[in-house]
């Protein structure tokens, strides 16, 4: 198992959410969701944080070839494999609501630049720059009283 995987296994296992590892060792909650994310690697100081908040040595967090298991000590908590998966639809949810969001915003903004457009006066062309046909009137007009 990765590093990143071990990170957020503990973390799930421990009950705690991003905030409160992040506050735990005086990290920013991004942070620790880039190392469970694997985008980062925590710094060895943060790795030793890790290894006490959850119980295990480093070596358990950084070597692969050590099946992540929580020591009976540490309070873990066993996550379900449904709470697994429900953790992982409030994910998608959130990306939906956020993609929602953006469409929404978009419509809003196309329809306010549209009624913008509309508002506004045509600009006048030149006399210069109208096609003129040259008409010539035969008769001749009288006014009635």
């Amino acid at each position: 198992m990765k590093l990143s995987e071990k990170i957020y296994f503990f973390r799930k296992q421990r009950g705690m959410s991003q905030l409160e590892v992040a506050e735990a060792l005086d990290v920013s909650r991004q942070s620790i969701s880039k190392w469970e994310q694997g985008t980062a690697q925590p710094s060895i100081e943060n790795l030793t944080g890790l290894g006490q908040l959850y119980g295990v040595s480093i070596d358990t967090l950084i070597n692969e070839e050590i099946p992540a298991q929580c020591p009976p000590q540490a309070g873990c908590v066993q996550e379900t494999a449904l709470e697994a998966r429900q953790d992982g639809a409030k994910r998608k949810s959130r990306w939906a609501l956020a993609l929602l969001c953006v469409f929404i915003a978009g419509v809003v903004i196309g329809a306010l630049l549209t009624i913008w457009e509309v508002g506004k006066p045509e600009k006048p062309i030149p006399i210069k720059e109208l096609d003129r046909e040259v008409v010539t009137i035969d008769e001749e007009f009288t006014m009635k009283p």
